[in-house]
């Protein structure tokens, strides 16, 4: 990431430039007489508005979630803030609605009660919308909780700050018992605040690792926001359905905003006869922004809906299979791998697979005969 990007993506230019192009609509509806040019101008900028605030909510919707825990711990027991999540919501709605009314009211001859009262609600709710997400995600943390890594199951608590975590078996280590499981969980509960809770479908999944081992499927892993390389699912890796769609999104968004300024800069140097004062500079500084702008994010719009196809999946535990739908196959159940031009074979000691020719799969079968030790037989066409 370059200087400029870093810049860019540090949150206080980020809200700033978003509350800055709110008010922009809001004073260009008093400064301009003519309603067309209000009108199309104060669409780009609205445009912007939208695409700068959907990327600067990325970090409000982070401080929205449950806070993480010390030493890569992810937490997924932790102490709920549901009127704080309330409140963050309706701050950013407010400033959304009141920093444009703010706008047009100083811009105009609006009176004085007015101008307060608005600005009032617009301030009001940037403070809102900004501060208490960070503050009440720290004040959670502070809490401590229960959480989750590699290593195992433990604690997170200034009380406990020497607590070993609970390691989760092996697939080859004898399972506990559904009573161990219980009196962990219940040990567990009991060095925490009264007042933390489990997260949605976390305290299931914990028990279901404490008995079979930390193999996260992908449901568990997009649910408890759990790091994605902890789960042998190749799709874990794979942006979500949500997140390939608000890419899509922004990148139209971003299409229309390079039309609508093409279309103001070309009809203000063409169609009104700028150009013939002498101004052809200026089309040909900002003139390529346009015919740049829309092809290139047109073409990021498709990109962002194109699913990634995972047939198959290699972790430290063995083979991941998808296509066939048979999940995990431990190591010990490998017994070759073969490619040919027609795609991949992978031999079993209950039977065989086959994939189709993906340059994915061509790749998780060199990775597991290169880190799982499994016997490889490659064709040169493949090589």
């Amino acid at each position: 990431m370059s200087a400029n990007e870093r810049f860019y993506n540090w949150p206080p230019v980020k809200g700033t430039l978003s509350v800055a192009l709110l008010l922009g609509m809001g004073w260009l509806a008093r400064g301009i007489d003519d309603l067309a040019m209000i009108l199309a101008i104060e669409a780009v900028i609205l445009l912007a508005a939208v695409y700068v605030w959907s990327t600067t909510l990325s970090g409000f919707l982070r401080d929205l979630r449950p806070p993480d825990g010390p030493d890569g711990l992810l937490t997924v027991a932790s102490r709920p803030r549901p009127l704080a999540v309330a409140l963050s919501w309706a701050g950013l709605v407010l400033t959304a609605v009141a920093t444009p009314i703010a706008g047009a009211a100083f811009a105009g001859p609006a009176p004085a009660p007015l101008r307060a009262v608005v600005l009032a609600a617009a301030l009001a709710g940037l403070i809102v919308a900004t501060a208490l997400p960070s503050r009440s995600r720290r004040r959670s943390a502070r809490a401590g909780g229960i959480g989750v890594s590699t290593r195992g199951v433990r604690v997170i608590s200034t009380e406990h700050p020497d607590e070993e975590p609970e390691p989760f078996p092996e697939l080859s280590a004898r399972r506990p018992e559904p009573d161990e499981i219980r009196e962990s969980l219940g040990r567990l509960e009991a060095l925490v605040a009264p007042d933390v809770r489990w997260h949605p479908g976390a305290r299931e999944a914990v028990a279901r690792w404490m008995t079979e081992g930390f193999l996260p499927t992908l449901v568990e892993t997009r649910a408890l926001h759990l790091d994605a390389a902890w789960s042998p699912d190749p799709r874990t890796r794979e942006p979500t359905r949500a997140v390939r769609w608000g890419r899509f999104v922004r990148s139209l968004w971003m299409a229309l905003i390079m039309a609508f300024f093409g279309v103001l800069l070309f009809g203000a140097l063409v169609m009104e006869g700028t150009l013939r004062d002498g101004n052809w500079f200026v089309l040909l500084a900002f003139g390529w922004i346009p015919v740049v702008g829309v092809p290139l994010f047109v073409v990021q719009a498709i990109r962002a809906v194109r699913r990634e196809r995972h047939d198959a999946g290699v972790s430290r535990h063995g083979w991941f299979d998808v296509l066939h739908d048979r999940g995990l196959i431990p190591v010990d159940q490998l017994v070759a791998l073969r490619t040919d031009e027609d795609g991949i074979e992978v031999q079993l000691r209950t039977g065989t697979l086959r994939y189709p020719p993906l340059e994915d799969t061509y790749s998780c079968s060199r990775r597991a005969a290169r880190d799982l030790e499994v016997p490889y037989e490659m064709n040169r066409r493949n090589s």
